[in-house]
């Protein structure tokens, strides 16, 4: 009778789940994270609390389910979330959160570096990556740079914690560290301004699923786990979803999208042979499957725009959300007269600008807030169809199977704005939490094999888009795309003026979407 459990390290909480050889979830708790913002475009966290919140989750979904047995243990987390650790692995600087973009001269400047391996991230490197993190704390914190002996994703760290021995996943190496081969590309890292990163991440990289080693018997205690369960290797949280999306991915008669949308947007799918484009990431060799590539596109800001409208703007409650919705859904798609940019923290793909910001065009004296909430539900929904045309236009195949999940969900005026922006049917994932569910099967299969696991398929139904919202979106597009190019020059001088502005706010981004 196997016992799996998975953990979930987000953006604002850490959620574990308990999963039995059935597929069924036994027990579940979420702790909270807090994210710091100190500049504008920054967020930080502390891996102390990355530990402190895991301990906390998995306490309380064992105590839930009633046992203390544990076969196995897989983690995924948001990537790239980078630790800064000295000799003795404590801290010697606050987590660089993922979607933190302070390293965009990085980035720009791995766009102009001349290197193969390149060629696999579409050309250069995201402000978002490990690499860029690391080259911007060398430059602009030697110090630090110089006290960082170990430098870790959140995934490697926390297996570092479990098992006390250092490995790394291959997914984040191949997505985010330039591994296209054997080994760390030590020269490009000195390219991009990181000389000497390969000697401060583990030496040691396995694939999605290996087993890593056994939990130590003095956490396995702290964690309140009898035995010893072995530790399986995971990975990015978004690009897990592949995983548990198995049983479709084999019956789509094409490539499987996987579109994870909460806080933010990671769209992911595999292909057979690689294809090289700006307008996507990747292609990455070997990050998921052996002998496969991997594809990202997605968005930096999503679900989190539609918060901070609700939280921020408006100092809606969550309670008082649904009156304002009522009235959102009454004004027709595309009608109000506004284009919303939903770049808030910069752009993904197919734009990749770290500068880029959030706004709005044709704003009067009687816009309201439902005005605003639909025009930035609708932006949102416009930037998805972005993504999926920049993957499509690029070459990479037309999917078998669009499959949609997270947070976007709970939101049906979000999820349907997407299925019409979008235009095509698409496969609504009905699961609390499918990389939890992914980190389950990784467990499953560690024990059982590679055998075939249906029952750990997670429920689906269809969306279709609906054709006058649909039409209606189309046009709203091409005002979208022409605001974004209308702006651009404007974007990196407008965020140059705020970049010593600080307000080291507490982060206000709910899992729970709104």
């Amino acid at each position: 009778m196997g016992r799996y459990l998975g953990i979930d390290v987000g953006t604002e909480s850490v959620r574990a789940s308990l999963f039995d050889e059935h597929g069924r979830s036994l027990g579940t708790h979420r702790s909270a994270l807090r994210t710091v913002f100190p500049r504008p475009a920054w967020a930080e966290q502390d891996p102390e609390q990355w530990w402190s919140a895991v301990v906390e989750s998995v306490s309380g979904a064992l105590a839930q389910a009633g046992t203390t047995s544990v076969d196995t243990i897989a983690v995924a987390t948001t990537s790239s979330s980078v630790a800064f650790l000295d000799e003795d692995g404590a801290p010697v600087h606050p987590a660089i959160l993922w979607m933190d973009q302070r390293a965009a001269e990085e980035a720009a400047h791995s766009s102009r570096t001349d290197h193969p391996d390149l060629a696999y991230a579409g050309g250069g490197n995201s402000a978002e990556w490990l690499v860029t993190k690391a080259a911007w704390m060398a430059r602009n914190r030697p110090d630090v740079w110089g006290r960082t002996a170990r430098v870790r994703e959140c995934h490697d760290y926390l297996v570092e914690r479990l098992t006390g021995r250092a490995f790394a996943s291959r997914m984040m190496a191949a997505c985010k560290w330039n591994v296209v081969g054997d080994g760390y590309p030590s020269d490009l890292y000195a390219l991009l301004g990181a000389p000497g990163l390969e000697s401060k991440l583990p030496e040691t990289v396995l694939p999605v699923g290996a087993a890593a080693a056994e939990v130590a018997p003095a956490v396995a205690r702290e964690l309140g786990i009898d035995g010893a369960p072995v530790v399986g290797i995971g990975g990015i949280d978004a690009h897990l979803s592949l995983v548990s999306l198995g049983e479709l991915r084999h019956a789509a008669g094409g490539p499987l999208y996987s579109m994870v949308a909460g806080t933010s947007n990671a769209l992911t799918l595999e292909v057979d042979e690689p294809l090289f484009d700006s307008r996507f990431w990747g292609p990455y060799p070997n990050a998921l499957s052996q002998g496969r590539y991997l594809v990202e596109a997605g968005q930096v800001t999503t679900g989190s725009v539609l918060s901070w409208a609700a939280e921020r703007l408006f100092g809606i409650s969550r309670e008082d959300l649904p009156s304002l919705l009522e009235q959102v859904e009454r004004i027709p798609t595309a009608s109000h007269g506004i284009i919303a940019l939903d770049t808030f923290m910069g752009g993904r793909t197919p734009w990749r600008d770290a500068t880029m910001r959030g706004g709005f065009l044709g704003l009067s004296l009687q816009t309201g807030p439902a005005e605003l909430y639909r025009s930035l539900a609708e932006a949102v929904a416009l930037g998805s169809r972005a993504v999926v045309d920049g993957l499509t236009e690029s070459g990479i195949p037309e999917p078998g199977l669009f499959a949609v999940s997270g947070g976007i969900t709970r939101n049906p005026l979000w999820l349907q704005l997407t299925v019409d922006a979008i235009n095509r049917e698409i496969a609504v994932v009905r699961d609390d939490n499918l990389t939890l569910r992914s980190c389950a099967l990784i467990g499953h299969r560690l024990t059982q094999g590679d055998t075939p696991a249906p029952q750990f398929a997670p429920p689906v139904e269809m969306a279709r888009p609906r054709e006058a919202d649909a039409a209606a979106l189309a046009e709203a597009y091409h005002d979208y795309v022409a605001a974004q190019a209308c702006v651009a020059g404007l974007r990196e001088q407008t965020a140059a003026r705020r970049s010593d502005a600080s307000d080291g706010t507490a982060s206000m981004v709910s899992e729970e979407t709104i």
